[in-house]
């Protein structure tokens, strides 16, 4: 407010004195500070609001939805940032100023972001790389989005350089950490079902917990956590013990890697401040023990392999791909989309793709992962070149920080007390980037960190633009509020649909009337069409089929029923192949349906076969695909048998059939061996292929792979024991069936063969004996007793006509 005093002074028409433009001038003072109050108010909601997200967040979990850790944590982490956010804008606008600090972390933050906006766009698989799947939700857009507001507004509205939030941060950690020995030790302090295991804590697998342990390690050696009345007290030195205690049980060199380089750089910023800070003191390597100690103890366990066996045995394997394998799938998705890879959270597809073959002779040939060993792994197959150029430009930015620490702190622009920790901590998590995969919880405490960091570095710097200055900056600013109000409010109400959808599916897994859980995956649907959720809903609608072709219902609206059942079916698993067309589980699904539909839909064989191929061809190496088909064509030959029996004239082109289906199923059990030659399972249906076509001799090759792998099941042996009897082996059919009899010896198949064997050698007390067991658990069962009489009798009568309903392979 200009006003020349003397001017209006000495102008007749003016209409007030000098006390009242005091006054106004006083009052637009005092109206200047309430605003500014007011906008410190919203600042302070800001802090808290982060100040309750960096406590929960490591500790949080909901119990009501499929994914109680992931989906919980994306949740909590998009209403914080959300929170943050509008309560930060609020505060601008009343204000008039944007106060904010500009730092080389921003750039490298953004440039993140903007690499994971362009890989979403160009994702093969958009709305996954969006909000991620239930299980691996840290890389999506939405997650990365949100870390990156987190980030900003810690930078930009702590004043005390994070020292308040590293002090809640390190609490949260102790806290997380205790929890997670408990666990360990199956000290249940929750109540819930799941919670009862000694694999879950609230980071992730024990790994993920571990990392955290070896990460906050400098937070605790650096802060003390006094409780209020309890002066001696210091909870952080319980962060140390129980991190030490999870790292030294799990003794995994990754994670001692990661708690060394923690230490090491401890050490080396400790040895700065100290050079700089405390010229005139004397330095001892006392104050560096308990790094030192760390080091030592980490080292020699690594070296000695030391194995807690009594404790470990109970923990739960956690399997992920090799360096080497998870290097394969990178490489293989960067040959197909160099700059933008396949797009966050699509690593599970890359590994089908790439990946799956190299499993394929191991008893892990089914599984799919959905993260490599790596953090930079999944970054290299989610984003391509341009995510591995974001992420070594803040790479580059942290070492940038790192070099030039002494210039910081010899330019007083660094706290000492504070940069240490953050400082070691940002080193070991960014090591540890090379090491482990990141979860959503290991992936806020690494931007929390970054943002510390930033802090420490440039808290002291805090530039102030008045937007009311210029009408450009006042518009921007209304503008920005605005598209800031309804992002928030757009991503709040996505987040809890996804969520409110996840919760209803959960429901739908622990109905047991198959009514009641198609009516809530219907609504799940409704609240959010993903693909896992029509997937269900198809086999759930198969269940509701067979249980009504099971009624003896002859209403007139019965056909109507089964029909809409059949098409229910079907279409539910094909939109989920549209939904997402390169899971390959999408594809198999729909192979399973259409498999179930043999005999109700005419040519199902086919389109099932197409199906299969269809995953087969999306995660090519998995001969279970193969198998699958195999036995879907070995399944209709034997239909077609059937109905042969009973098709009169027709009996012909029936049998001609079941011969060209069990031709379809060689084929398909070859290349299921071709592609796994120790595939158990397609050796035994070829087996069972060879037997109905008449091929004795080749069946018992078959057989006689996989025989001295499962020398201890009764079953297996039992059906060489049978193939040997039918080609005229008697021998070794006997061997066969003494050995399955001592393996089970309630097999009454086996013994009834047994005794065969031996009545055919004239051996009557022999055979008499192994009949005589039979019908201590068959009393009833004429046949047994028949044969009894006979052999008391010293009546042969070999070979038996039938055998107890015991088909020779199945």
């Amino acid at each position: 407010m200009k006003l020349n005093f003397w001017q209006h002074e000495a102008t007749p028409s003016a209409s007030y004195e000098v006390g009242d433009e005091v006054e106004a001038d006083l009052a637009v003072s005092e109206n200047h500070i309430a605003v500014s109050e007011k906008a410190d108010r919203y600042d302070t909601i800001t802090r808290w609001v982060l100040y309750i997200g960096a406590a929960l967040l490591p500790i949080f979990f909901l119990p009501w939805t499929t994914s109680v850790l992931e989906l919980s944590k994306q949740t909590l982490l998009v209403l914080v940032a959300g929170a943050g956010l509008i309560t930060w804008l609020l505060g601008v606008v009343i204000s008039g100023q944007i106060k904010f600090r500009s730092t080389l972390l921003d750039k490298a933050v953004l440039i993140t972001l903007g690499a994971t906006v362009v890989a979403t766009i160009f994702s093969i698989t958009p709305d996954k790389s969006l909000f991620g799947v239930s299980i691996s939700l840290s890389e999506s857009l939405i997650s990365v989005l949100a870390l990156s507001i987190i980030y900003f507004l810690i930078v930009n509205i702590f004043d005390d350089r994070g020292k308040k939030l590293m002090s809640i941060l390190a609490g949260s950690f102790v806290l997380t950490l205790v929890y997670g020995l408990f666990q360990m030790f199956a000290v249940y302090v929750l109540g819930f079902n799941f919670a009862h295991s000694r694999a879950f804590n609230t980071v992730g697998s024990l790994n993920s917990l571990g990392f955290l342990a070896a990460v906050a390690l400098p937070l605790f050696i650096k802060n003390r956590l006094s409780v209020a009345k309890i002066p001696f007290f210091d909870v952080a030195k319980i962060g140390v013990v129980v991190g030490l205690a999870i790292l030294i049980i799990l003794n995994w060199w990754v994670l001692w890697i990661v708690a060394i380089t923690g230490m090491l750089a401890l050490i080396a910023f400790d040895s700065i401040n100290f050079a700089l800070w405390n010229q005139g003191g004397r330095f001892t390597l006392a104050r560096f023990l308990m790094p030192m100690v760390i080091i030592v103890l980490g080292v020699f366990l690594m070296v000695v392999g030391f194995n807690l066996n009594s404790v470990k045995k109970n923990f739960p394997v956690e399997i992920g791909p090799s360096f080497s394998l998870s290097t394969q799938i990178a490489k293989g998705t960067l040959g197909e989309n160099v700059l933008t890879g396949y797009g966050p959270e699509n690593f599970s597809v890359a590994f089908d793709k790439y990946g799956a073959k190299a499993l394929a002779n191991s008893t892990l040939s089914n599984l799919k992962f959905f993260d490599g060993t790596s953090y930079v792994a999944n970054i290299v197959v989610h984003q391509g070149i341009i995510g591995v150029l974001a992420l070594l430009f803040l790479l580059g930015s942290i070492i940038y920080i790192f070099v030039r620490y002494r210039h910081y702190i010899s330019e007083g622009m660094i706290d000492p007390h504070l940069s240490s920790a953050i400082f070691a901590a940002v080193m070991a998590a960014s090591v540890g980037m090379f090491l482990y995969s990141f979860n959503t919880t290991l992936l806020f405490v690494f931007y929390v960190f970054l943002a510390m960091m930033a802090l420490v570095v440039w808290g002291g710097k805090k530039r102030v633009v008045n937007i009311e200055d210029r009408p450009v900056f006042s518009l921007a600013s209304s503008l920005g509020f605005i598209v800031g109000l309804i992002s928030v409010l757009t991503g709040a109400y996505f987040i809890t649909i996804h969520y409110l959808a996840d919760v209803e599916f959960a429901k739908a897994q622990t109905e047991t009337d198959s009514s009641k859980a198609a009516e809530r995956i219907v609504t799940a649907i409704n609240w959010d069409a993903s693909d896992r959720y029509y997937r269900t809903a198809s086999q759930v609608s198969l269940s509701i089929l067979t249980t009504e072709l099971q009624k003896k219902d002859r209403s007139a609206d019965r056909a109507t029923r089964v029909q809409n059942l059949i098409v229910s079916s079907r279409d539910l698993a094909i939109q989920a192949t549209k939904l997402d067309p390169t899971e390959s589980n999408n594809w198999f699904n729909l192979g399973t349906v259409y498999e179930s539909l043999i005999g109700l839909v005419e040519n199902a064989d086919k389109f099932a076969d197409e199906a299969y191929m269809k995953a087969a061809e999306l995660r090519p190496g998995d001969a279970s695909f193969y198998n699958r088909i195999g036995s879907m064509y070995l399944g209709k030959s034997e239909f077609d048998r059937q109905v042969a029996r009973s098709a009169g004239a027709n009996a012909a082109q029936f049998n001609a059939n079941a011969d060209a289906a069990l031709l379809k199923a060689e084929e398909n059990f070859k290349k299921a061996i071709e592609l796994s030659s120790n595939y158990g399972l397609a050796i035994y249906n070829l087996a069972a292929v060879y037997d109905r076509q008449g091929k004795v001799t080749d069946a018992i090759k078959q057989i006689e792979k996989i025989a001295p792998f499962n020398a201890q099941d009764p079953n297996l042996i039992f059906q060489l024991g049978l193939l040997y009897f039918r080609a005229n082996r008697k021998d070794d059919a006997y061997n066969a069936m003494q050995q399955a009899v001592f393996l089970k010896s309630d097999f009454a198949n086996a013994r009834w063969y047994l005794g065969l064997l031996l009545e055919e050698r004239n051996d009557f007390p022999g055979a008499i004996v192994q009949i005589e067991k039979i019908l201590e658990t068959n009393k009833d069962n004429q046949i047994v007793i028949q044969k009894l009489e006979q052999l008391r009798a010293g009546v042969a009568a070999i070979p038996p006509k039938r055998v107890i309903d015991q088909p020779p392979i199945q």
